[in-house]
């Protein structure tokens, strides 16, 4: 019998097991005298990592000298003279030879194995969405304004990025302004645990606290993997929050856009808030009509692509207005010469309302990062969508995959119900089976829109 001792805590495993990596192996192998006489017996073994360099060589190890033979049909456990095991570092297959030999007066090889010690795991997960709760709404982590007073709620959601299920761990800490702790989560031990699929996310949801205190609140998150040996395989440390005691803007929501590449995109995006004060005679009509495509050009010059768009807006204030636009962007490959001191999203909405000729009086702007997962519903709204957005959308589609483009002349000389056919065709050819191309279900008051379209909300609040 052949065991694995990971050791840290100290469990055993059988030979061919998995094994996160970083852990610390320890070899115990079982032999058995089937001879009818005592027998002195002894073992010898080699390890090799998956590039196949020795790790541990086992030698000289006798049992049963001399009177303490090893007696008929008794067993005997050898075990690895390193004390501290060995540090199974590489992911991979790793293997072990055996040799059991009998009388060491004259050794005699009587038995033999060769095959996977274990399997090393490369532990990969990612926290993927971070949102705090308040006030009957959710703001992507950091959130910007949030009034003292109001209850907090922390939603973060992990993905196993493993080719296996794995068990996903949490822990968080929330700090207010003065470093003082308000949640730790969770509470009635070190880390909330739970089984998730290969490629699949869980959502943690904390407890309710209440904001007391104007300024910074902090948040450490840990996410984890592996119970036995808790691994670090994503993690955020940083605002949480800024709270204030003054009226928060009546934001109405009068503009949502999805862009087609949203259909096509899944990986890290980049993004934020860009809030500004602009004279009151600013034309909202120009806002709703035409920032989605203006943006769109813009990123697309930037390098990057649009994703997902919102306009917000409010009036009351007699001598201006607050608009507040929420971004979510593919970054550009690179952004060696453009400007510094400024996110380059943020430039590209400048630059949009400079051409328009809006007077903007303040601005600002606060950045986040994360993971885009695709969105899912193209065949709602790839009707909506005319000849220049799908062939667009196609272009898109072919460089994404890194398939061969197709020359522009022959997507010219298609039929949309051709283009849309051959978007089809595409996700069949690319997307595995089961998974769905396109998840946005319509909501109510709310389009999915081609390039340069937009959703236009009334009587809808969000603060």
């Amino acid at each position: 019998m052949i065991q694995l001792e990971v050791l840290s805590p100290s469990y055993k495993l059988s030979a061919g097991s998995s094994v996160p990596i970083g852990a610390r192996g320890k070899i115990h192998v079982v032999g058995k005298n089937d001879m009818a006489i005592p027998m002195t017996m002894g073992c010898t073994w080699r390890v090799k990592d998956p590039d196949g360099v020795a790790v541990e060589e086992h030698t000289d190890d006798w049992a049963g000298l001399g009177a303490t033979d090893v007696d008929p049909n008794d067993t005997h456990e050898f075990i690895s003279f390193l004390d501290e095991g060995f540090d199974l570092n590489k992911a991979g297959f790793w293997t072990i030879s055996i040799w059991l030999w009998m009388n060491s007066a004259s050794p005699v090889m009587v038995a033999s194995y060769e095959g996977v010690l274990c399997i090393v795991e490369q532990l990969v997960g990612t926290i993927v969405k971070k949102e705090l709760e308040y006030d009957g709404t959710k703001g992507i982590i950091p959130v910007p304004s949030v009034p003292v007073g109001q209850e907090g709620l922390v939603h973060i959601r992990g993905q196993n990025n493993t080719p296996s299920e794995q068990e996903l761990g949490i822990s968080w800490i929330v700090r207010d302004p003065d470093g003082l702790l308000v949640e730790l989560y969770p509470e009635n031990k070190d880390i909330e645990w739970s089984d998730t699929g290969a490629g699949k996310d869980h959502e943690f949801i904390g407890g309710r606290f209440e904001f007391f205190k104007e300024g910074t609140y902090t948040i450490d998150v840990k996410l984890f993997m592996n119970p036995d040996i808790p691994t670090v395989v994503g993690s955020y440390e940083g605002d949480l929050c800024t709270t204030t005691t003054e009226v928060p803007p009546e934001y109405e929501l009068i503009q949502e856009t999805i862009y087609p590449y949203a259909y096509i995109y899944d990986g890290p995006h980049e993004g934020g808030i860009f809030t500004f004060k602009s004279d009151p005679f600013t034309p909202a009509s120009w806002i709703t009509g035409r920032l989605a495509a203006s943006c769109e050009d813009e990123i697309r010059k930037a390098g990057g692509k649009m994703l997902e768009m919102r306009v917000y807006v409010d009036k009351s204030p007699l001598l201006w207005t607050d608009w507040k636009i929420e971004v979510i962007t593919v970054p550009p490959k690179t952004t060696a010469g453009m400007t510094t001191g400024i996110a380059w999203w943020a430039a590209a909405i400048l630059i949009v309302l400079a051409i328009a000729l809006i007077i903007v009086l303040t601005w600002a702007a606060k950045e986040f990062v994360g993971l885009f997962k695709r969105t899912v519903g193209l065949e709602d709204v790839k009707p909506s969508w005319g000849k220049e957005t799908l062939i667009g959308t196609i272009q898109d589609s072919e460089e994404y995959w890194e398939r061969s483009p197709t020359p522009l002349e022959t997507l010219g000389a298609m039929s949309e119900g051709e283009l849309r056919d051959y978007l089809d065709q595409i996700a069949e050819e690319e997307v595995p089976p089961g998974v769905s191309w396109l998840p946005w279900a319509i909501g109510a008051g709310v389009g999915v829109l081609g390039i340069g379209a937009v959703a236009l909300l009334a009587g809808r609040k969000k603060k």
